[in-house]
């Protein structure tokens, strides 16, 4: 089930409970702008509360109501007439942040309760609505999303030829040269946001850069340092589902997250080999859900699982620029690929290698767990 706040014309915001074991878990807000909608999150207690009321009729007390109002209405179009009780209850519409803190916006909504006087008609025992308009109003006419038309290979030029973005990447791409105990060591990110405008350098810790919400944000790119494995790690991987979820429903893909790392290379014109890949969620919604609120990710296992595989990877020149030496682009590709698997996200994440020439490669997995490269065009 779920709550559709309505301003008497057009739905603009609909609340949706994830439930697990028979619990309120969170809730989901799809805010409509025009003809996109776009998801935020919360597990803000007040909200899960009115929900497990809502859902489970417990706990009536602590939502203390405002005021009670008994409602006749003949529903005998529906099956049989009725009268309910209707309670105001104060919901969570959305929040805004000032600063770090989230400060949550309200709305008065009614909680109905039905007593049926003939055939019970077919409502569910308790339900709520707006304005006196349930099922949220407007015209009733059926509005088709617009589809996103953008492939994988539009999107990534967008990113690599807007040329702020581009400068910024280059000043990560130098960053990610600078060894320990260096000034400026550590990684660092600049976030894109979904205008287009971007941050500046976020500093970061030695393998970590903390990003505040993804809210309002198109995705991020970011620097491996120069002991630090050149490909996205799970925690990278769960950090870009977050810009995913920030996205309009019918274009999750649109969200991404970039990392550039570099390795001395002798034989490279500058003296450096340069790895950038972009990845992006190229699973539905529910899929996006269960990966963000229903899977308890044991980070911490997950990093040792990535790098025994990379030391396992490195033992085979296939993979490897030598035995036990760097991975090669294919070896850092599978390592991408198996930690897929091992998160049970296989085919759900899009691998792009932006070349040095500002080529780009769609990367896949092959049946027999090599990969391939296709350039686009």
């Amino acid at each position: 089930m779920g709550i559709c706040y309505d301003n008497g014309f057009k739905r603009n915001q609909l609340f949706v409970p994830l439930i697990q074991n028979n619990t309120v878990i969170g809730v989901m807000r799809v805010q409509r702008q025009d003809k996109k909608a776009f998801y935020d999150f919360t597990k803000d207690s007040e909200a899960l509360r009115f929900f497990d009321v809502v859902m489970y009729n417990r706990n009536l007390d602590k939502l203390r109501p405002q005021k009670d109002e008994k409602l006749n209405e003949n529903i005998s179009s529906k099956g049989g007439g009725a009268t309910w009780t209707c309670t105001k209850r104060i919901i969570i519409t959305g929040y805004h942040m000032e600063g770090d803190v989230m400060v949550l916006e309200t709305s008065a909504m009614d909680v109905c309760k039905y007593s049926y006087t003939g055939v019970k008609p077919y409502v569910d025992h308790l339900d709520v609505y707006t304005d006196g308009m349930e099922g949220g109003g407007g015209d009733g006419s059926e509005e088709e999303e617009e589809e996103n038309e953008e492939d994988p290979c539009q999107k990534a030029k967008a990113i690599i030829t807007d040329p702020v973005l581009k400068a910024k990447v280059g000043t990560l791409k130098e960053k990610s040269k600078i060894e320990e105990g260096e000034p400026g060591y550590g990684e660092s990110a600049v976030e894109i946001n979904n205008d287009g405008t971007t941050s500046g350098i976020i500093p970061g810790g030695d393998h970590e850069v903390k990003l505040e919400s993804s809210a309002g944000k198109k995705g991020a790119y970011h620097n491996h340092t120069p002991e630090g494995v050149k490909m996205f790690s799970p925690a990278d991987i769960l950090s870009m589902l977050t810009y995913s979820l920030a996205q309009p429903i019918d274009d999750l893909s649109n969200g991404f997250l970039g990392m550039v790392g570099s390795e001395e290379c002798g034989t490279c014109p500058d003296g450096y080999k340069y790895h950038n890949y972009i990845i992006r969620f190229s699973g539905n919604s529910q899929e996006l859900v269960k990966y963000l609120f229903q899977t308890n990710w044991d980070e911490i296992a997950l990093d040792k699982i990535y790098k025994r595989r990379k030391k396992e990877l490195s033992k085979d020149t296939n993979y490897a620029d030598y035995e036990y030496g760097p991975l090669n682009s294919d070896g850092l590709e599978k390592l991408f690929f198996d930690t897929l698997q091992n998160m049970g996200m296989e085919g759900k994440v899009n691998l792009q290698r932006i070349e040095n020439n500002g080529t780009i490669q769609n990367i896949t997995q092959n049946n027999n767990g090599t990969t391939s490269a296709t350039e686009c065009p």
